[in-house]
C-alpha cells in the first residue's frame, strides 16, 4: 500500500476481539473437522504445521466474518459445514465475492499455498485472500489486509516450504490493501 510522505508499507491491522465463547465453539468445530479430513492423512501438509491448523484457521475465518458484518450489516457466519472434498478454498461467499482467509499463529510470512510439489500452480477458485494472525493467549485477531486474487501471482514470489515438498506463494505486507477496501469492494462490485 502506498502512503504519501512514507512509501510502500503495510496497511494497519484490524484488530478483533474474540469471545471465550467464541474460541470454545471454534474449537469444537476444528476438533471436529480436522479428525474427519486430516485424521488419516500422514503427509506434513495433512498432520498440519502448527497445533490445531483448522482451529487457527476458523479464528481468521471468524474474525472476517465479524469485521464484514460491522462494516456491511450483514450475517455472515463461519463455515464449519463437513463436505466431503472440502469448502472449494472459499472461507466467505459474501454478495458473490469469495474470499479465502489465511490465518497463522507463528512467523511473520503471508503465505498461499497455490503450488504442489511438480511446481505446477494450482487453480485459485477465490476473488480474494485475507491474510490474519491468531494470537491465541489473548483471543486477538489481527486482520493484516487483503489482495485481489489475481495480485498474488504478480505481486508474490514463489518459496520452499521450510518444513515440507511443496510451494508457496510469498505475498510481502506492502502488497495487501487495507480491511476497510474489502468492505468497499463488496460492496460497489458485483461477483459472480
Amino acid at each position: 500500500m502506498m502512503t504519501e510522505g512514507t512509501g510502500v508499507r503495510s496497511p494497519s491491522p484490524v484488530k478483533i476481539q474474540l469471545s471465550t465463547g467464541d474460541m470454545s465453539m471454534l474449537r469444537e468445530a476444528a476438533a471436529r473437522l480436522e479428525s474427519a479430513r486430516y485424521g488419516k492423512r500422514q503427509d506434513t501438509w495433512g498432520k498440519g504445521l502448527v497445533s490445531s491448523p483448522m482451529f487457527v484457521g476458523l479464528c481468521g475465518e471468524h474474525a472476517c466474518c465479524v469485521f464484514l458484518n460491522r462494516k456491511l450489516a450483514t450475517n455472515v457466519q463461519v463455515d464449519t459445514v463437513l463436505r466431503s472434498h472440502g469448502d472449494g478454498g472459499a472461507d466467505i461467499v459474501l454478495m458473490g465475492l469469495r474470499i479465502q482467509v489465511k490465518t497463522r499463529s507463528v512467523g511473520k510470512r503471508n503465505l498461499i499455498r497455490r503450488i504442489d510439489g511438480e511446481k505446477r500452480v494450482r487453480g485459485l477458485s477465490v476473488h480474494a485472500f485475507v491474510f490474519a494472525q491468531l494470537f491465541e493467549s489473548t483471543r486477538l485477531v489481527h486482520l493484516l489486509g487483503w489482495c485481489h486474487a489475481a495480485d498474488t501471482r504478480k505481486n508474490g514470489r514463489l518459496s520452499k516450504s521450510a518444513r515440507g515438498d511443496w510451494w508457496n506463494i510469498e505475498l510481502e505486507g506492502k502488497h495487501l490493501l487495507p480491511m476497510n477496501d474489502l468492505a468497499t469492494e463488496i460492496s460497489t462490485r458485483g461477483y459472480s
